[in-house]
């Protein structure tokens, strides 16, 4: 084995394991969005047109390499990112036959911290990476008129579309370099054809079996919504500054000082040139407009997301370090690059090593305060953001809420703001608590934006829970947060004689609510009921209820208690005689023929026939 094969294969393993020991323990929103996917969907229901081969990729992996899914999609992000640095060497040292340059090349783009942080993370652009860094190398010295070349072009090309869509742009620099070649060697024209359309083939293929076969969409109109549903939400595009640029690739080449390493590695690289020629011409072609037209894009889409910008960085690093193939074998400007690496490395490894360690998640810190005094059946009512999956993965709550994804199921505010209130409703229902997270009540200024909310019409939705909402003991520097409590928590603390306490959870049969604030008013019909929710307290020994009653049939009210839901039964139940105007009545359970040990839930008759009539509920208490 020749040197050729040697460093490029060293530098795999030796970034794999760097890789691999520096896994992240702390995810990106996106990261917790594709475990928590792989772990709980079907194989048919893993295709995201936006990364297509990403989901059923990681139920791959989880088989192959065993364990969880978040693990396994480490390791062979891992694998992915050490497999590209080789491939990058291997480049370069098929280039130049320079092992120091090409040794610059593979470690400078395996240390640089957007394609760091993504090879030790559950995301999609490592892999993606290891295929346009296959397409540089058929790219660099292309042989057309070879089937193997077609072959892996065809599948390079292919693999990067099917890993992120938004390498369709890949059609700019491939024409150009097709251009280039056929302009010299005519008879390459067809090996280049053949690659092209087989690309173009396998992804077409692969879109078409998820749309018809596996998501049975029968027009086009469903399949384009579909297909295109990331690029068309509106929230991304044309809102870039030039300080986002500039955070964008600053932070991909160095969490810190990421723009001044960047600055000294360009005024190397132009030192070499004071006179020489820059490049040759073929790279002039293709490279260069890779780099245009990609960083047009990024520039107008999402400039200070760093993940994007891991698809230009081998060409940058291509442009800056063609100048060191006239300088002297590890002589001084090389030790110049080495030393802006070993830089890179030291302040990324921190970065790395902080962000990824859980102890320092001050998100998790919160979440895990929020499980801590919630149970699985409380509804959580949180911020847009990681909480959305913290919550499930980390502590296994299902029931929970956030405004993106309500107004992005309902399509509006007025609905969303129906859908939350009948969430909150049915909980305490249910005898849940609900908890409110004070940044779900204030809606950032993206939500704003993207949904057209105003921070005033989301408070308006909740105001008439504000008398109930009381501040919960967090973490310091956590967002405050406010409870509901157990409908039997507020039973046993008289919450329910509080003046503007607000009427949830409750049913009504035969009864209009005329007003859901206390005093509590309905206008009764034939047998009208109030049914509490679910409560499931040691059975008082007295209940009140502050009641008046206006243009009733009768005055005959009833009490029935049950420790089973929804049951009940004139065994344990109590009936009175009502007087006009308001009055406080007392009822002494322990007189129930039948005396059950637990309140599950209690129904309350003000009147026989209420006959149109209106009841007033004042309070409810116990003693």
């Amino acid at each position: 084995m020749n040197y050729m094969r040697i460093i490029p294969l060293s530098v795999s393993l030796l970034v794999t394991a760097l890789y691999w020991m520096t896994r992240t323990d702390v995810h990106t929103f996106d990261a917790l969005s594709y475990i928590l996917d792989v772990m709980r969907k079907p194989w048919n229901e893993l295709f995201h047109p936006h990364h297509l081969a990403y989901g059923p990729f990681g139920a791959l992996m989880v088989v192959i390499i065993g364990g969880s899914a978040e693990h396994a999609l480490q390791h062979a992000n891992a694998i992915a990112g050490g497999l590209g640095a080789g491939v990058f060497a291997a480049i370069v040292l098929r280039r130049y036959q320079r092992i120091d340059v090409a040794l610059i090349a593979g470690f400078a783009l395996s240390v640089s911290y957007a394609y760091w942080y993504y090879a030790i993370e559950v995301e999609v652009y490592t892999v993606a990476a290891l295929f346009l860094l296959c397409i540089i190398w058929f790219l660099d010295e292309p042989t057309p008129h070879r089937w193997q070349w077609q072959l892996g072009l065809a599948l390079s090309i292919a693999g990067a579309v099917l890993f992120h869509q938004t390498n369709a742009l890949l059609v700019v620099p491939l024409l150009v370099a097709m251009a280039y070649n056929i302009r010299s060697y005519p008879n390459h024209r067809t090996g280049w054809i053949i690659s092209g359309v087989g690309a173009v083939t396998i992804v077409s293929a692969a879109y078409a079996y998820v749309m018809v076969v596996v998501s049975g969409f029968t027009d086009w109109s469903s399949a384009q919504q579909w297909l295109l549903q990331y690029a068309i939400t509106g929230w991304w595009g044309g809102q870039a500054t030039l300080g986002d640029i500039v955070d964008g690739v600053s932070q991909t080449i160095a969490w810190s000082y990421g723009a001044l390493i960047g600055l000294i590695t360009l005024a190397l690289s132009l030192w070499q040139l004071r006179t020489r020629t820059f490049m040759h011409s073929a790279w002039h072609g293709w490279c260069w407009s890779w780099i245009i037209v990609y960083v047009a894009f990024f520039t107008w889409w999402e400039p200070d997301n760093i993940e994007f910008w891991i698809a230009v960085t081998p060409l940058f690093i291509l442009v800056l370090i063609a100048p060191l193939r006239h300088t002297r074998a590890w002589g001084w400007s090389i030790r110049g690059f080495i030393a802006l690496i070993v830089c890179t490395f030291y302040i990324n490894y921190d970065a790395i090593d902080f962000r990824g360690n859980a102890q320092n998640d001050l998100q998790r810190e919160f979440a895990a305060a929020v499980a801590t005094q919630s149970t699985p059946n409380d509804l959580l009512l949180i911020p847009d953001g990681l909480q959305e999956l913290y919550m499930p993965f980390y502590h296994q709550r299902k029931h929970f809420m956030s405004i993106n994804a309500t107004m992005a199921q309902m399509g509006n505010w007025q609905m969303a703001c129906d859908e939350l209130q009948r969430a909150i409703d049915r909980s305490q229902r249910a005898g849940a608590q609900i908890i409110v997270a004070s940044d779900f009540l204030v809606p950032t200024d993206t939500m704003q934006k993207r949904f057209g909310l105003t921070a005033a019409s989301v408070a308006g939705c909740f105001k008439y829970l504000m008398p109930v909402m009381h501040p919960m003991e967090m973490p310091k520097n956590a967002p405050e947060h406010v409870r509901i409590a157990t409908p039997g928590e507020q039973l046993t603390s008289n919450v329910w004689r509080t003046d503007t306490t607000p009427l949830i959870g409750w049913q009504t049969m035969h009864m209009e609510v005329m007003q859901r604030q206390l005093p509590w008013m309905f206008r009764a019909a034939l047998d009208p009921n109030l049914i509490s929710p679910i409560l499931d307290i040691p059975l008082p020994r007295t209940m009140a209820f502050d009641v008046e009653v206006r243009d009733s049939a009768d005055m005959y009210a009833q009490l029935f208690v049950s420790d089973t839901m929804n049951i009940f039964s004139e065994e344990f139940s109590i009936g009175w005689q009502l007087q006009a105007g308001r009055h406080s009545y007392t009822i002494d359970l322990q007189t129930l023929p039948s005396v059950p040990t637990r309140l599950v839930q209690f129904r309350f008759d003000p009147v026989a026939d209420g006959m149109n009539g209106v009841i007033i509920i004042y309070g409810i208490s116990i003693e």
